[in-house]
Formats: C-alpha cells, structure tokens, sequence
C-alpha cells in the first residue's frame, strides 16, 4: 500500500508532518549544492496550477532545463527549476534576471511554446541562446492546421460540417495517428477518403472549427 493516508497511519504521525520533515532532508541534501552546467537547453511552458480549488484556473510560468539540447538530439535528463505566477514576458523576463550570470551564460537553446512573450524575455535576458519551439507545440499546431484543412474540405464537397456518416468526419482521429499505430481496418478507412483529401482546400475561412 502507498499514499499519504498509508504513510500517516504506519508513522503515526499526519501527513503534513511527514511531509514537512522530508522536505526539511531535501533541501539540506540538494539545496546547498548548485547546479553545474555545461551547455544546456532550457525550456518554457505554461501550466494551469489547477491541484487546488484556490489555484484552479490560475497560469504559472514554467522554467525546466534539459542537460541535451533538444535540437541536438533530444536526449538526456531533464528537471522543473521553478514554478512562476504568471504567463507573461515580464515573468519570465524578472525570473531570468533573478538567475547567476553563469547560469544564463550557460543556456544555449530555449525552447517554448508559441506564446511570443517568452520568445521576447529570452531575446531580452538570453541574446546568445537560439529560441526554438517545443516539439510538442509543433505536433499540436499541425494538428490543428490539419483539422482546418479537413473541415475546409469538408465543406467545399459535402457544404455542411461534418456528420456522422460523412467520410471526412469519420476519420478525424485516424488523420491524427501516425500510420504504423493504424489496424487493417483502419487504414482501410483512411484509403477511402485518399481521393477527398487530395482536394486543394480554398477560401478555408468559412471553415466551421467544429466540423
């Protein structure tokens, strides 16, 4: 058995206070030792800090390192360096500021998400590092631009969003699956509409985002 309730009862003592003495150990193992780094990549992102009804619907900035650039080769460990209040540049910009000059001499590669505001505290704060976006940013913007290409043509050949039982909409979720994760069926499926989506989409702007 696990879990907080586990380690009160087998204790004798609550959680919190269990909690309180293992974060104590912690800081006095790791706390006192600064990171070394040698060339690394450091990474952006916003998170909702949802785990508590007073931080529900609250954004945080994320700063987290990775001792392997991502544009290099994607590999090595990696680790959250904190947890700021706040998506915006000057969040990001005050958090940069507050690190060691050999900390953002360090930094290399930043890589974020699409929101520009990161890109302009890296700019400010890290001029020497290259800024990149997030593999996973990228994967999801081209979903979406791949969603918006299906409901185009989906309205120039059938005039209406899609419906159960259209072809196009029938296969939304194979067109974001890479094809060797695909069954027989499936791929069966997606040959079907292969004559629809060779289609050139035009004047997607009356594309439906639902369809």
């Amino acid at each position: 058995m696990t879990g907080p309730p586990w380690v009160a009862r087998e204790l004798g003592l609550s959680w919190d206070t269990v909690n309180a003495i293992a974060m104590d150990a912690i800081q006095m193992i790791v706390a006192p030792t600064p990171p070394v780094w040698t060339g690394y990549a450091s990474s952006v992102s916003m998170n909702t800090a949802g785990h508590t009804p007073a931080a529900a619907g609250k954004t945080a900035t994320s700063p987290s390192s990775s001792t392997s650039p991502p544009v290099r080769d994607g590999t090595g460990g990696a680790r959250l360096l904190d947890l700021v209040p706040g998506r915006s540049a000057a969040a990001l910009t005050t958090w940069l500021a507050e690190q060691r000059a050999a900390f953002r001499d360090q930094v290399e590669v930043v890589a974020m998400d699409g929101f520009a505001g990161y890109k302009t505290a890296a700019a400010d704060q890290l001029p020497e590092a290259t800024p990149v976006m997030d593999p996973f940013h990228v994967v999801a913007l081209a979903g979406v631009k791949l969603d918006l290409c299906r409901q185009c043509i989906q309205q120039q050949t059938c005039g209406h969003r899609g419906r159960t039982g259209d072809p196009l909409y029938g296969v939304r979720r194979i067109l974001r699956t890479r094809l060797p994760l695909l069954n027989a069926r499936r791929k069966a499926k997606l040959g079907a509409v292969s004559p629809m989506t060779t289609t050139s989409p035009s004047n997607c702007a009356g594309a439906s985002t639902n369809a």
